[in-house]
């Protein structure tokens, strides 16, 4: 475990599951972030009046008491971020949603090296995440979380391991190992239902589109490229606070 650095925020992680909070723990204090854990609502309840952290990372279906009355409570006390996370859905009606505009995101100032560590453990994957350096940006976790889920989906489905996500400062690379993005995802951007490369095993369109709407919502830059070394290259460049 590394030695947090002074001023180095201190986080609440509130996860049922076994598994994936001893995981996404194993990850933020590898990366020198403090971690308390609880395995319920009311646990979780406690230990934040004991000791009020820095940041509250939560999941929302919580024996006793789930993650929304969790975050109601909470807010009657304090205004600390709070990153909520669950299993994801991504339905048509998603992309409808995005192209009419619906769905405000909800910006907060968030350290993003511990955002980045959760959102990599959720995924389910193997994903291999290097933090080079990590600021704090201004984004709605929510939808940074599909962002990031998105890409790095994709980079399994359509190209080939090792994943690679990098955070330097307020920036986001998701690199995989394939033959690449197609020259008309290069040129034209995504498009959902596009029949991808062949050897990129298909259509691709509809997980960057996804991609693209939310990362437009929250002010941020996505960019597609092929790396020099070979496998596609996503850059995705954060706002920060002002």
């Amino acid at each position: 475990m590394t030695t947090p650095a002074p001023g180095t925020p201190r986080i609440l992680l509130v996860e049922d599951d076994e598994v994936i909070r001893e995981a996404t723990q194993l990850a933020l204090e590898r990366y020198g972030f403090p971690v308390e854990t609880a395995a319920d609502g009311l646990e979780g309840l406690e230990r934040f009046r004991a000791a009020p952290p820095d940041l509250l990372l939560l999941d929302v279906m919580l024996p006793l008491l789930d993650g929304v009355g969790l975050c109601r409570r909470i807010r009657e006390e304090s205004r600390l971020p709070i990153l909520m996370m669950s299993a994801r859905t991504e339905p048509i009606d998603v992309i409808s949603g995005l192209d009419a505009g619906a769905e405000a995101p909800e910006l907060v100032d968030l350290p993003l090296g511990p955002l980045l560590a959760r959102i990599t453990v959720n995924t389910g994957t193997e994903v291999e995440l290097r933090i080079e350096s990590a600021a704090t940006v201004t984004t709605d976790p929510r939808r940074l979380d599909r962002v990031v889920a998105n890409l790095i989906a994709n980079a399994h489905r359509h190209g080939r391991p090792p994943v690679l996500t990098t955070v330097d400062g307020t920036t986001v690379t998701v690199r995989d190992h394939g033959p690449g993005y197609p020259e008309e995802i290069l040129h034209e951007g995504p498009q959902r239902f596009r029949t991808g490369a062949r050897e990129r095993g298909g259509g691709h369109g509809l997980g960057l589109t996804i991609a693209q709407g939310h990362a437009t919502a929250i002010g941020a830059r996505l960019t597609l490229a092929n790396h020099p070394d070979g496998g596609a290259l996503a850059r995705l460049q954060l706002p920060g606070p002002d």
